[in-house]
C-alpha cells in the first residue's frame, strides 16, 4: 500500500470518508482490513491453498480460526465413509459441519469483500473531492452481495472500479450493469475487453462499434461474428447491427465521435447531405461498463471507418483530446485519413 494511501486514511480525505460510509451503511462497523489489501490478498492465498490441500487429502477442516489477519484450520475426520459411520455422527455433528462450511463461507467472502474495498481506496486515493450524494441502499446491498462471491483477481479490480465510481458519482453503475457483470464468463470479459478498441462513444454518451454489414466468419480488423454473438449472448452488445446516419456542414461543423483519447470528426459537405455507417450498438449495460476499459486507439480500424466515410463523398479526421479549460473541449492539430 502506498504512502500516499496511508496519509490519506489517517487524515480520513473525503472520498476514502465517505467510502467507509458506504461499506458501513451496507455491512456495519468499518474495519481496517478493508484499507490492507496485501494482507487480504495474502490471507484469501493462504486459505486457499490450505483448503485445497485438505481437500486433496479428503479432509473436512474441524476448525476455522481468524484472528489478527491469521487464518487456522484444523483437520478433522476424512470426508469419506461408509454409510454406517455417517449414521453413527448423527445430527450433532452433521450441524457441527454445517456450521463449519458456513464460516468458512462467510470468512472467503469477507476475504472478496476486503480485496474489493481495497482496491476502491486506492481508486479514490487519486480523487480530491467526491459529492455529497449516496449511493442507492438498494445498490450497495446487491453490489456487496454480489461481489461478495468475486476471488477472480482481474474481477476484483473491475468491482473495486465500480465501487469507486459509484462513490464518486453515484447512479453511475445501474443494478442491471451488476447483473451484467455477476455473469461474465472470464472469456466473456476478455472479448469485451479486446473488443473496446472498436469503441466510439457519441456527443450523448452512447458507445457503439462501426462494423461493416459482411463480416461472417471471417475477421474485421481481429473481431469474428463469434466475439459478437459472445457479447450479446452476455447482455454487453445488441443482437442486430443497424445503420446510423450522420449530417454535418463541413468541417465547421463535424460529427464528433470519441475514440478513447482522440476524437474522430466526420465532415460532409455540399452536394453530401449525409453519410451512413453500419453500427453494433452497446446495451445500456454494456455501455455502463464500458467506462471501466481504457481504451487503445487503432489506426487501422481508424482508417476503415475513413474508407467508409470516404467512398460516400465525405471526410474522416481525427485529433488529440486535450484537457478541458473552463468546461470549454479542446483538441489539438486535425489529421485527415487519406
Amino acid at each position: 500500500m502506498s504512502e500516499n494511501l496511508i496519509g490519506d486514511v489517517a487524515g480520513l480525505s473525503k472520498p476514502l470518508t465517505k467510502l467507509i460510509e458506504v461499506v458501513s451503511k451496507a455491512l456495519g462497523q468499518w474495519a481496517s482490513p478493508y484499507l490492507q489489501r496485501k494482507a487480504a490478498e495474502a490471507s484469501a492465498y493462504e486459505l486457499n491453498l490450505m483448503t485445497e490441500a485438505m481437500q486433496r487429502a479428503g479432509i473436512v477442516p474441524d476448525q476455522i480460526e481468524y484472528e489478527g489477519g491469521k487464518i487456522k484450520l484444523s483437520a478433522g475426520r476424512s470426508g469419506q465413509g461408509n454409510g454406517v459411520e455417517a449414521a453413527v455422527l448423527g445430527a450433532e455433528e452433521l450441524s457441527q459441519r454445517a456450521t463449519q462450511r458456513a464460516n468458512y463461507q462467510l470468512l472467503v467472502q469477507q476475504q472478496n469483500i476486503e480485496a474489493i474495498c481495497a482496491l476502491a481506496a486506492e481508486q479514490l486515493s487519486a480523487e480530491s473531492n467526491v459529492p455529497d450524494s449516496m449511493p442507492d441502499p438498494d445498490w450497495s446491498a446487491r453490489f456487496f452481495e454480489y461481489s461478495a462471491n468475486v476471488s477472480d483477481e482481474e474481477f476484483r479490480k473491475l468491482w473495486g472500479q465500480i465501487l469507486a465510481g459509484e462513490v464518486c458519482s453515484p447512479g453511475s453503475f445501474s443494478l442491471r450493469a451488476l447483473d451484467v457483470l455477476r455473469s461474465l464468463s472470464r472469456f466473456e470479459a476478455e472479448t469485451f475487453k479486446d473488443f473496446g478498441r472498436f469503441m466510439l462513444q457519441d456527443v450523448e454518451g452512447s458507445v457503439c462499434a462501426i462494423i461493416p454489414d459482411g463480416l461472417s466468419s471471417d475477421s474485421f480488423a481481429g473481431a469474428t461474428m463469434r466475439d459478437l454473438l459472445t457479447l450479446s449472448g452476455a447482455g454487453l452488445t445488441r443482437e442486430q447491427r443497424y445503420q446510423v446516419n450522420y449530417q454535418s456542414i463541413g468541417s465547421q461543423s463535424p460529427v464528433k465521435l470519441y475514440y478513447g483519447p482522440l476524437v474522430l470528426l466526420i465532415e460532409i459537405g455540399y452536394p453530401i447531405q449525409m453519410v451512413s455507417v453500419p453500427i453494433v450498438g452497446l446495451t445500456p449495460a454494456g455501455s455502463e461498463l464500458a467506462r471501466l476499459l481504457t481504451i487503445d486507439p487503432d489506426m487501422e480500424y481508424i482508417k476503415i471507418i475513413g474508407t467508409i466515410i470516404s467512398n460516400q463523398g465525405g471526410r474522416l479526421a481525427w485529433a488529440k483530446l486535450r484537457p478541458k479549460h473552463e468546461n470549454q473541449e479542446d483538441f489539438g492539430e486535425k489529421t485527415y485519413v487519406d
